[in-house]
């Protein structure tokens, strides 16, 4: 009992202090970029992640106090409320930093790829939402027990193994496609690697969430959801907070002002100069010979204007290229 009521704590510490956290740097985050009018769908995901991982805390609360005062339907319910929570929190993380990078693309075929995985993503979730009940429905045992928790097993966690190890590879492998010919300095480039191969951080984590359900269950499970959800969270907030934190301390080296935009990448096109006219007035004069006479008349008609138009030749748009806006 002892050692249950340790796991307890620790676990409600936790719950309260690392996801909390993560809310707290997204809501700094949010700021920044409605300070900057600069919202996008990477932000509605992020706080639609806030959201979730409110609702996952206060069920988790809910669900390790004394229940005896419960009915056996609001502990199933609370159940499912944390297991689908969860997902959702991971999920929305990932549509964040995918919407980041489809961001930072111009329209093309590569933007269109970004979209597509963003559409997979979601379907991806939905698969996983389903299987919680899929496989729970299976075994009702689970509802009977003073604190219902279902087994979810090995095709749950092999799911969630596969399902994570190929979307963050993608999150990873999509930002340096994009910054691979840009010109940066060294420092820059190596800030934004770095940033967004954060992501491998949270694979480590989601692996170990999956060794808790094959292994473990129970608290040690619980407390390997809630380390996810946290560092999912966090790691979607990094690449806005880096450009933020990284822009003040530009300004404390510089001791001047910089420019105030988001660092992302952009592609700038030359656009097509328009070709200039140019006009030409040519004076004639017609002259008549009289042969008959000796005198010559001159009949000297109106001046007339001819008008040669000549254009330019439009110039040709430079290539294309890469520059980032810091």
């Amino acid at each position: 009992m002892a050692s249950v009521e340790a796991q307890f704590k620790e676990l409600r510490v936790l719950s309260l202090t690392l996801p909390v956290f993560a809310i707290a740097i997204t809501l700094f985050r949010l700021c920044i970029r409605a300070h900057r009018r600069q919202l996008w769908w990477d932000d509605f995901w992020a706080m639609a992640a806030v959201l979730c991982t409110v609702l996952f805390v206060t069920a988790m609360e809910l669900h390790f106090r004394d229940e005896s005062s419960y009915s056996r339907t609001t502990k199933i319910a609370l159940y499912y409320m944390l297991s689908q929570f969860f997902y959702a929190i991971n999920w929305c993380s990932k549509l964040s930093i995918l919407s980041t990078s489809i961001r930072l693309t111009t329209k093309g075929r590569f933007r269109n790829l970004l979209i597509t995985a963003g559409c997979m993503f979601v379907l991806t979730w939905t698969i996983l939402f389903s299987q919680v009940f899929w496989v729970c429905e299976r075994q009702p045992g689970w509802k009977d027990t003073p604190q219902p928790q279902c087994d979810l097993g090995r095709n749950v966690a092999i799911a969630q193994v596969i399902s994570d190890v190929l979307t963050d590879a993608i999150l990873i492998a999509a930002p340096l496609k994009l910054i691979w010919r840009v010109k940066l300095t060294r420092p820059r480039k190596t800030r934004i690697v770095v940033v967004f191969s954060s992501t491998i951080i949270a694979t480590v984590v989601s692996l170990y969430h999956a060794y808790a359900i094959l292994r473990f269950g129970g608290f040690v499970e619980a407390r390997a959801a809630v380390i996810q959800d946290g560092v999912s969270l966090i790691v979607a907030d990094l690449s806005v907070l880096v450009a933020f934190f990284g822009r003040l301390g530009s300004i404390d080296d510089s001791r001047g002002a910089v420019r105030t935009g988001p660092m992302e990448l952009k592609y700038v096109t030359q656009p097509y100069k328009t070709g200039t006219a140019l006009t030409v007035h040519v004076d004639t004069e017609t002259i008549f010979q009289d042969f008959h006479n000796s005198d010559t008349s001159r009949l000297a008609k109106a001046p007339s204007n001819t008008s040669l138009d000549t254009v330019d030749n439009a110039t040709k748009p430079k290539a294309e290229e890469l520059c980032t806006q810091v």
